[in-house]
């Protein structure tokens, strides 16, 4: 199946040409990367195929029923969010549900609402998804969910931006220097 389709993608600012007649297919399975040197274009290719920015000639084509996530360089966090609140902010109906669930838990005596949100669990097969969460963040060692984005060093921030688009579980997974930040423990 193919997931993205560029042809012809020409993109400059100014008078400076960034790129021209760029062509790729990226199909399912497919593992792509952009190896240029900085300046050369490789995030504002990325931005086109995101869509943050227009194509000056071509076209990009994404597949419509592929779900896409970005890993930018510099991730874009509320910073008053907790880590746990930006890791779960995620528009999921699984989420939503395992959200609703630890809220529950919390009111023990409304034992409806609880039993509600245990149905729409088994419903959503939640179980599985909520532990496949918790593996995700201790993988790569988020275990600071009570600390305010605006606190985190830049390696602490790069690892919860990419335990967020994981948890979404993209078809398509788009990395900017998903190792910017990170030590050498962490790349590997």
């Amino acid at each position: 199946m193919n997931f993205l389709t560029i042809e012809n993608v020409a993109k400059s600012y100014g008078d400076r040409i960034l790129f021209e007649d760029v062509t790729m297919y990226i199909n399912q399975g497919d593992k792509v990367a952009f190896v240029a040197k900085n300046g050369s274009g490789k995030s504002s290719l990325i931005r086109l195929i995101m869509g943050d920015e227009e194509v000056d000639s071509g076209k990009v084509f994404i597949h419509p029923k592929i779900k896409m996530a970005h890993l930018s360089q510099d991730p874009d966090f509320n910073e008053e969010h907790s880590v746990f609140e930006a890791v779960y902010d995620i528009a999921n109906p699984v989420v939503e549900a395992i959200l609703a669930y630890d809220k529950a838990l919390l009111d023990p005596s409304n034992t409806d609402q609880l039993e509600r949100c245990m149905n729409k669990m088994d419903g959503l097969q939640a179980w599985a998804y909520d532990t496949k969460i918790k593996q995700i963040l201790s993988k790569l060692d988020v275990n600071y969910l009570d600390r305010k984005i605006k606190s985190l060093s830049g390696g602490q921030r790069k690892r919860v931006a990419l335990a967020k688009v994981l948890i979404d579980e993209p078809d398509l997974l788009i990395l900017d220097e998903p190792t910017n930040h990170l030590d050498l423990n962490m790349i590997e």
